[in-house]
């Protein structure tokens, strides 16, 4: 029989068991439009997002896909 155990000592765990909350990252990253081939990366991968943002659910409308006009919205 399959059951779920896991380990919860380490590292990871440690950092998590201390956390006070979620602050923004410590890393600066350059706008995407300075780095060519992160935007060439980013303009392939938003129309799989877009396709993928049509199936989001939304509370209280679970069976219902998102319209492609709600699914654009931020």
């Amino acid at each position: 029989m399959w059951s779920a155990s896991f380990e919860v000592s380490g590292p990871w765990h440690d950092t998590l068991r201390a956390s006070t909350g979620i602050k923004p990252p410590a890393t600066k990253y350059p706008p995407l439009e300075e780095t060519p081939r992160l935007f060439e990366m980013a303009e392939r991968a938003q129309s799989l997002y877009d396709e993928l943002a049509s199936y989001a659910m939304q509370p209280g409308n679970e069976t219902q896909p998102v319209t492609e006009e709600q699914g654009t919205k931020q």
